[in-house]
């Protein structure tokens, strides 16, 4: 797992269930995440890990909108970086080449971003 520090979501967080927590982006908007072992914490979403417009049969799957804001190259990672903006907060997206091109993703594009909140890593205190 890479780690982007435009990833960490940093609550406050509301309790949905025995199972799920959530936060709310600046735009509004809710992010799910498995409860966390102990206390507040901040949170953790790898870049490959979320998926832009992906369609899948997972029943955990949550989604939420963004715009893509940049796309990158970078030496130190797999494939391009998609960075996508929902209301002030980044986020970092890793996809293959062959997706980049296939999908002809642009900045300036609203996109869906999908992700399973049990692949959201609280970060120890």
């Amino acid at each position: 797992m890479t780690c982007s520090y435009e990833n960490i979501l940093t609550g406050p967080w509301e309790v949905i269930d025995d199972s799920l927590v959530s936060c709310h982006l600046s735009d509004g908007q809710k992010m799910y995440v498995c409860r966390p072992p102990q206390g507040e914490n901040n949170a953790v979403i790898a870049p490959e890990a979320l998926k832009i417009n992906s369609i899948g049969h997972d029943t955990n799957v949550k989604t939420f909108q963004a715009v893509i804001s940049s796309i990158t190259m970078e030496n130190y990672c797999d494939g391009p970086q998609v960075c996508v903006t929902c209301g002030d907060q980044r986020f970092i997206v890793s996809v293959s080449e062959e997706s980049l091109e296939s999908e002809n993703y642009r900045p300036g594009q609203h996109v869906t971003l999908h992700y399973n909140p049990e692949e959201i890593i609280w970060l120890e205190k």
